[in-house]
């Protein structure tokens, strides 16, 4: 059995109960990170100027968060979480799942076991105009060898009846674990398109990259050293939402922007008490 860590950390002084009030703005995410390795793609990551960071993997070891530069606020979360944040009409809930992957897809194991079900449709029928699920392993992507929820069949199938079921907005995905980054879609198991943006590696390039398809695909796929972010411009009538992968040096190699009224079962309103 494989247990995927998701870690959270605050890198902005955004303080550590389940809600804040703070205006969530910038999200970074990575995964593939070997801590006995070089780690320079940290200064990109914090060029950037994230509120939060997110880590996807199998281990983090303390020197990546040392490398960050950034005051730690939350520490590693083991296991599933959420956390919302923001004020109401601006309402930012961050789900992280502990996918219990096991190598051998046929096994009777579940992705996730009944109790974590349960938590993650308490969670998803709180209020919240935009929510980040984290995941340790690709959620929309079909064609690859290695682990993905479509191996789960039936957590995969009840993984878009409880969207659909709990009517909750807002959904991305953000997942790891792939050697690789890319943007899925999926726009015929919800009553709106999911995205899942998938980053990986930070510090583990691939001296010989496969070449896989991924029918779900919107975007190139990068191989190089890179990290996720998510930008959400509360600024603007319809919220914007930035979906990218930057490379070590900074630069986005994949960019892709959707307004949060695609995302929502309801035309978004702030004012509107059904987002409050």
């Amino acid at each position: 059995m494989k247990r995927f860590l998701i870690a959270v950390f605050a890198l902005t002084g955004l303080a550590a109960p389940a809600q804040t009030t703070g205006l969530l703005m910038r999200i970074a995410f990575g995964s593939g990170l070997d801590t006995d390795r070089p780690q320079p793609i940290w200064s990109a990551v914090a060029s950037n100027r994230p509120d939060l960071f997110v880590y996807l993997g199998d281990r983090l070891g303390s020197n990546a968060v040392a490398a960050t530069n950034c005051e730690v606020r939350w520490t590693q979360a083991e296991g599933f979480g959420s956390r919302i944040i923001g004020s109401p009409g601006r309402l930012i809930q961050i789900i992280w799942l502990n996918t219990l992957a096991v190598h051998n897809p046929t096994s009777p194991t579940p992705l996730l076991d009944a109790e974590q079900w349960t938590w993650f449709r308490e969670q998803l029928r709180k209020p919240a105009q935009f929510r980040i699920v984290a995941s340790g392993i690709p959620v929309l992507s079909e064609d690859h060898q290695g682990e993905k929820w479509v191996d789960w069949p039936r957590d995969n199938r009840l993984l878009y009846d409880m969207i659909t079921d709990t009517e909750a907005d807002g959904i991305v995905f953000v997942s790891g674990g792939r050697h690789k980054a890319e943007l899925s879609m999926l726009g015929d198991k919800t009553p709106y398109p999911l995205y899942d943006l998938t980053t990986s590696p930070m510090n583990t390039m691939a001296n010989e990259p496969v070449e896989e398809i991924n029918r779900r695909g919107i975007s190139d796929v990068v191989r190089d050293n890179n990290f996720g972010l998510v930008t959400i411009d509360w600024s603007t009538p319809d919220p914007a939402i930035s979906l990218e992968i930057r490379d070590e040096r900074g630069a986005a190699r994949i960019q892709h922007t959707v307004p949060l009224s695609a995302l929502q079962l309801i035309s978004y309103d702030p004012q509107d008490v059904r987002f409050r």
